[in-house]
């Protein structure tokens, strides 16, 4: 799957050190996982040793985030 333009703005301000939290705020079905997780990948190559959080609000969206990490 390729990033869209708005979606690859978000991926690329990982690498603004101003930016100290990403909010991603959609409809079901727009790609916030699939951002999430290149956000994620982006902010690792930059910084090897991070940790990062990732909240969810329910034991589906749990199992779903785990399945993409292992994609990832």
């Amino acid at each position: 799957m390729e990033l869209t333009q708005e979606q690859r703005k978000i991926v690329d301000s990982v690498s603004n050190k101003n930016e100290k939290e990403i909010k991603i705020d959609s409809v079901a079905g727009s790609g916030k996982s699939f951002v999430l997780i290149e956000v994620a990948k982006k902010y690792k190559e930059l910084n090897p040793n991070a940790k990062m959080m990732y909240f969810v609000f329910n034991r589906l969206m749990v199992e779903e985030a785990r399945k993409k990490k292992k994609k990832a």
